[in-house]
């Protein structure tokens, strides 16, 4: 059942003009994150805003949105975020716990804790920070991976291991049936 106040959100975050992503990573990639946060389903997200800027030859290049604009649209869903910018990109790092920020802020070398905090399981964190990378699901067998759940592969994701892929794969299930079910796929 489909709760009315996720569903507002869901609406709010697709009919933005903000968090609209590149063609590289679909354009949904950043309003999903959002949503996946705004819903529990993450604990904390890093997403980016930008927008084409027509350099006037038929060329473009990205534009960082600004940040009030970004921290109030934020803000809006009830998200506490720390938002920062450079030329082309505004990012945010987004929780509904303002503590969890906190966290990442005041360990910014502990990265189990910041893969933690981002939702992803602890097997795949683990296999992720080992000094041998051969703990990781390679790249094409991760895409297979969705190819056969039919969840896109620019859907949020994180890096599998070999050793515990099923159980993480059931992860990213959960996440993209729940936007699906919200209408944010």
């Amino acid at each position: 059942m489909k709760d009315p106040q996720l569903t507002a959100i869901a609406q709010t975050i697709y009919a933005s003009e903000l968090f609209v992503g590149t063609p590289e990573n679909g354009s949904l990639f950043e309003k999903q994150n959002i949503f996946l946060v705004c819903g529990g389903q993450k604990p904390v997200g890093f997403v980016s805003s930008s927008h084409k800027k027509d350099l006037g030859d038929g060329s473009y290049e990205y534009e960082a949105d600004d940040t009030e604009f970004v921290s109030k649209f934020l803000s809006g869903l009830g998200l506490y975020s720390n938002v920062f910018a450079d030329v082309h990109t505004t990012d945010a790092t987004i929780s509904l716990k303002e503590d969890y920020l906190k966290q990442l802020k005041d360990n910014p070398d502990n990265h189990k804790l910041a893969g933690l905090l981002y939702g992803y399981p602890e097997s795949a964190v683990d296999a992720f920070l080992a000094p041998n990378k051969s703990l990781l699901l390679p790249d094409e067998e991760q895409d297979k991976l969705f190819m056969v759940a039919k969840i896109p592969i620019t859907f949020p994701n994180f890096k599998m291991s070999i050793a515990h892929y099923n159980e993480e794969l059931q992860v990213v299930k959960k996440w993209y049936e729940f936007c699906k079910l919200y209408g944010m796929v």
